[in-house]
């Protein structure tokens, strides 16, 4: 059962993500509800003639995912794990390549993956071996 990560959903909805992606079985995919919100903030801010598009994907592949229930809220088991995540200052690496801190929602998605026991779908970064019981899969 996997996680997608915020970036991994986005590259999914925009049409950009390895068809590795696409590959996983749509019944053991799940979404954090912190990614589908900040994904919905990206689209707010992608140019103006790309929205309705991306809306439009991110509903299809939300309805897919809500289908087999495999929505994942931000609850009391990931809330319990979220402040020793961002006590440890997480890092990452932009696509530019410079490190930077990890997001306060990208710790809640981490969160939520460990709180689940759920595989990590996302890209390498500097944080993840550093995430006692994450498992990460590279897509």
């Amino acid at each position: 059962m996997y996680l997608l990560s915020t970036q991994c959903l986005l590259d999914r909805i925009t049409g950009q993500a390895p068809a590795s992606i696409d590959a996983l079985p749509a019944r053991e995919i799940h979404l954090s509800a912190v990614s589908l919100g900040q994904a919905l903030l990206a689209i707010e801010q992608s140019p103006a003639g790309e929205r309705q598009g991306h809306r439009d994907a991110l509903r299809g592949y939300v309805g897919m995912v809500r289908s087999f229930d495999n929505i994942v809220p931000f609850d009391e088991k990931a809330a319990m794990l979220w402040p020793g995540l961002r006590a440890q200052k997480l890092i990452a690496t932009n696509p530019a390549g410079a490190v930077i801190p990890v997001s306060e929602a990208t710790t809640m998605v981490v969160a939520s993956a460990l709180a689940t026991n759920l595989v990590f779908v996302d890209y390498p970064q500097p944080y993840h071996s550093g995430v006692s019981g994450l498992t990460v899969v590279n897509p």
